[in-house]
C-alpha cells in the first residue's frame, strides 16, 4: 500500500505516471525494473525523498509502516524551503504527458512554499480513495491502462536482471544471465517470448547480489493479468567464480515452472516445480498414461532421478500404481515421501496423505485430504476430479455431481489426454445411475463417447442409462456398435456383461440372459490366439454364470480356482513362465474371485457345508490390500443361502474396508457393484439392505 502511495503522489506532483506502458505486461516489466523520471524541480526536496523512498523496489528499503510516512511527511513540512528562483523560472512540462488544462505545480514558488502541505492531505484523501479501489481495479484488470495485445500464459517477457551487488563490473552478468534465460525459454515448443511486455502474461524479473563470495539470484515469476507471484524460489546460489553454473540452475528451473502453468500440467504456487528436463520427462509420463501406464511410471520415476526436489512426480507415480493395484510398488514410495513430508508443499502433502488414504480403502478421510487441496488451489481441475472419484467411493453420489457438474470442462487446457479426462465422464455417470437420474446419464456418456470413441468404459453410463430406463432395445444397438472395434482397453464382452448385470438389476432378467449368451457366443467365436491370451477363460466363466449357465460355469471355475489356489497366488512366475506378469494384489483378487464364485454354486445348488467352507476360507486370508474383496464374497455367499442379516452386516464391513470391484478395464465402486451383482439379488427389498444402498451425504 505504501509503495501504491508513492505512485499515486507521483502522477499528482508530475502530471505523468510514475510507471508506463502500452499494455498491462509493459507496466509491470517498468514496475519491476525501472525508475520513474524525476520529479520537476519545483517539488521541494524534501518531499521527492519521501516518493523516492515510497516507490523503493526492495520492500525492505521503503516506509515500514504507514506511520513512518507520516511522520516522515510531518518533518518535510516543517522543514521544507522554496525552490529558488532559477529552478522554478521554467517549469518542466513532460513531453510524454498529454497537454494539460492547467498545470500542476505553477511557477509561483511562494504559492507552492504556502500550499504544497496543503496539497499533501488532498493527495493523501485521494490515494486513500485509490487503494481502496481504483488502484487495485487499474493494475489487476488494466482498464486504465491503454489497450494492448491480450494477455496470453504463454507470452513471457524476461526484464533486465537488476545488480544490487554494489559493483558495477557485475553488471555484465545481469545482462549474461537475462540472455540467457531468454534464450532457453525461446527454446520451450508453444512459449514465445516477448521483446517488450505487449501481450505477455508472464514477466520475469530478478535481482542478483552479494554475500561474501556467494552470488545469489532471486527470481520472481509473475502473472500479468493479476499481478501475482506464481513463482518464486529460493535464491539460486553458488560461488563468484562460476556464475554460470548458477546461471544454467536457474533456467532450467524457471523454465520449468513457465513451461508447466502455461499448458497447465500443474500450479507452481502450489507444487515445486522441477527443472525443465525433468518436467519433460514428467509431460512424458503423463501422454503414456492413456496408452501404456508401465512406461508411464518410468517417466516419472526418470523425472525424480532428474530433479529429486520433483516429489510431485513420485505423488503422480504412486498414484498411477495404485490405480493398477501395484501396491507392493506403490506403498515404498508413499512412505518415503511420508518420512519427508516437512519438504512438501502443503498441496502435495494432502495428496500424500489421500493416496495414503486411498491404499488402505479409507475413502473418506481421502475425501477430506482432497478437499482440503481443493481449498489450496480452488482452480486445479484434477483435484475436483479427485474429490469426485473419492466421494464416488465414500458413496456420496451427490457430492460427485456437485465437484464435477460438467466433465467436458475438465482438463480443457491441457495440451494432451490422459485416462482420468476419460474417467471423469465415467464417474459423474455413475454418480447419476445411483441417484436415478439416467437422463442425465445418457447425455453425459453421449459426450464421452464423443470426445473418447476408443475409451470403452465411457460406454458404460450409456448401456446402463438405457438398461435402467427399460429400453433393451437400445442396451442391444449400443452393445452392437461396438463389435468389430477396437478399444484402448478392453474388448465388447465387458460392455456385453456389465450390460447383463444392469438389464438384471432392473428387472429385465430374460434379456440379462440373451446378452450374456451373446457374449459367451462372441467370446467362443474369438480366433485361438485370443482364446489362449490369460484372461480369456475368467471372461467366459463370467460370461457363463450371468447366462445362469450353471454347469459350464462351475467347471470352469473348478480349474481356475485348482490353478490359483489361494495358498499359492501370492507366488511370482506361476504357470506359463511367458505370461504377463500380474501384480501380487490382482493374482490375490482372481483367486478370490474364483473361489467365491465355486461358494456362490455352492449355495445355489443347496451344498450349504461346502459353502460354509469356502466362506471361512475367505475369511482366514490376511493381507493388507484386500480392499474388501474376500468380505463382499461372503456377502454373495449369506445372501444365497438366505442369510439376510450376515449378508447385509459383511457388505456393511466390505463397504468399510473401501470395496472395490474390478472388471478388467474399470473400477466399480462399492454401492454401484453392489447393486449390478447376480448374487446379491435375494437382499432386493429388503430394508436394511436398501438403507445401506442410499446415497450418503
Amino acid at each position: 500500500d505504501l509503495f501504491a502511495f508513492g505512485v499515486i503522489l507521483y502522477e499528482m506532483l508530475s502530471g505523468r505516471r510514475a510507471f508506463d506502458g502500452e499494455s498491462a505486461s509493459d507496466i509491470l516489466v517498468a514496475l519491476l525494473s525501472k525508475d520513474p523520471e524525476p520529479l520537476p524541480p519545483v517539488t521541494p526536496a524534501s518531499l521527492d525523498r519521501v516518493v523516492r523512498r515510497c516507490l523503493e523496489k526492495r520492500p525492505e528499503d521503503r516506509f515500514q509502516s504507514a506511520h513512518d510516512l507520516a511522520l516522515a511527511l510531518e518533518v518535510a513540512s516543517s522543514h521544507s524551503q522554496p525552490p529558488s528562483a532559477a529552478a522554478v523560472a521554467t517549469p518542466v512540462v513532460p513531453t510524454s504527458s498529454p497537454p494539460m488544462e492547467a498545470p500542476l505545480v505553477t511557477p509561483s514558488s511562494g504559492w507552492l512554499a504556502r500550499h504544497w502541505v496543503k496539497l499533501l492531505a488532498g493527495v493523501v484523501v485521494v490515494a486513500l480513495a485509490a487503494l481502496l479501489g481504483g488502484w487495485a481495479v487499474w493494475f489487476k484488470n488494466g482498464k486504465a491502462a491503454p489497450k494492448g495485445p491480450a494477455l496470453s500464459p504463454k507470452r513471457v517477457v524476461v526484464a533486465a536482471f537488476e545488480n544490487q551487488t554494489g559493483d558495477r563490473s557485475l553488471d555484465a552478468l545481469g545482462r549474461m544471465a537475462t540472455d540467457s534465460l531468454t534464450q532457453g525459454l525461446s527454446k520451450i515448443p508453444g512459449i514465445e517470448v516477448a521483446p517488450t511486455g505487449a501481450g505477455a502474461g508472464r514477466v520475469v524479473s530478478a535481482t542478483y547480489y552479494l554475500q561474501g563470495q556467494t552470488l545469489r539470484f532471486q527470481v520472481k515469476v509473475t502473472d500479468a493479468t493479476t499481478g501475482n507471484i506464481i513463482y518464486a524460489p529460493e535464491p539460486f546460489a553458488g560461488s563468484r567464480e562460476e556464475p554460470q553454473k548458477i546461471i544454467d540452475d536457474l533456467d532450467q528451473h524457471v523454465m520449468g515452472a513457465i513451461a508447466a502453468a502455461a499448458d497447465g500440467s500443474f500450479d507452481p504456487r502450489f507444487v515445486t516445480p522441477p527443472t525443465y528436463e525433468a518436467y519433460r520427462e514428467y509431460v512424458a509420463a503423463e501422454q503414456m498414461n492413456a496408452v501404456d501406464w508401465t512406461q508411464a511410471i518410468g517417466h516419472y520415476e526418470r523425472a525424480a532421478e532428474i530433479d529429486p526436489a520433483f516429489a510431485w512426480a513420485l505423488i503422480a507415480a504412486a498414484g498411477q500404481l495404485g490405480n493398477f493395484a501395484e501396491f507392493e510398488k506403490e506403498d515404498p514410495i508413499l512412505s518415503r515421501l511420508n518420512q519427508h513430508r516437512e519438504r512438501l508443499t502443503p498441496f502435495e502433502r494432502d495428496y500424500l496423505d489421500a493416496s495414503r488414504a486411498g491404499s488402505a480403502g479409507q475413502w473418506t478421510l481421502a475425501l477430506l485430504a482432497y478437499q482440503h487441496a481443493v481449498k489450496i488451489d480452488p482452480a486445479n481441475s484434477n483435484t475436483q476430479y479427485m474429490v469426485g472419484f473419492a466421494a464416488a467411493f465414500a458413496n456420496m453420489p451427490r457430492l460427485v455431481l456437485d465437484t464435477i457438474p460438467d466433465p467436458t470442462r475438465l482438463y480443457e487446457n491441457l495440451p494432451y489426454r490422459t485416462t482420468i479426462q476419460a474417467s471423469s465422464f465415467t464417474v459423474i455417470a455413475d454418480a447419476c445411475h445411483l441417484l436415478g437420474d439416467h437422463q442425465r446419464e445418457l447425455e453425459v456418456a453421449d459426450k464421452g463417447i464423443l470426445s473418447f470413441p476408443d475409451v470403452l468404459e465411457v460406454r458404460f453410463g450409456k448401456v446402463r442409462a438405457y438398461a435402467a430406463s427399460g429400453r433393451v432395445e437400445d442396451v442391444r444397438k449400443a452393445v452392437d456398435a461396438t463389435l468389430g472395434s477396437s478399444f484402448v482397453e478392453g474388448t465388447p464382452d465387458d460392455l456385453m456383461l456389465l450390460a447383463s448385470l444392469e438389464l438384471r438389476a432392473h428387472g429385465k432378467q430374460d434379456a440379462a440372459v440373451r446378452m450374456a449368451s451373446q457374449s459367451v457366443g462372441w467370446l467362443r467365436g474369438q480366433p485361438p490366439a485370443v482364446q489362449a491370451a490369460p484372461n480369456f477363460r475368467p471372461a467366459l466363466a463370467r460370461a457363463l454364470y450371468a447366462a445362469e449357465r450353471w454347469d459350464e460355469s462351475l467347471a470352469l471355475y473348478q480349474q481356475l480356482a485348482k490353478e490359483h489356489p489361494l495358498v499359492e497366488a501370492n507366488r511370482p512366475n506361476r504357470g506359463d513362465p511367458n505370461a504377463p506378469k500380474l501384480p501380487e494384489a490382482l493374482r490375490l483378487y482372481n483367486a478370490i474371485d474364483y473361489l467365491g464364485a465355486l461358494g456362490a454354486l455352492a449355495a445355489r445348488r443347496g451344498d450349504r457345508a461346502e459353502a460354509l467352507r469356502i466362506s471361512d476360507e475367505l475369511a482366514g486370508i490376511n493381507y493388507k490390500y484386500l480392499f474388501g474383496n474376500h468380505t463382499y464374497r461372503r456377502a454373495c455367499i449369506a445372501a444365497q443361502l438366505g442369510e439376510k442379516d450376515r449378508a447385509v452386516r459383511l457388505l456393511s464391513e466390505a463397504a468399510a474396508q473401501g470395496y472395490l470391484w474390478r472388471l478388467p478395464i474399470i473400477l466399480q465402486i462399492g454401492a454401484l457393484a453392489f447393486h449390478a451383482s447376480q448374487d446379491l439379488e435375494p437382499l432386493h427389498g429388503y430394508p436394511p439392505y436398501e438403507e445401506l444402498m442410499k446415497p450418503k451425504g
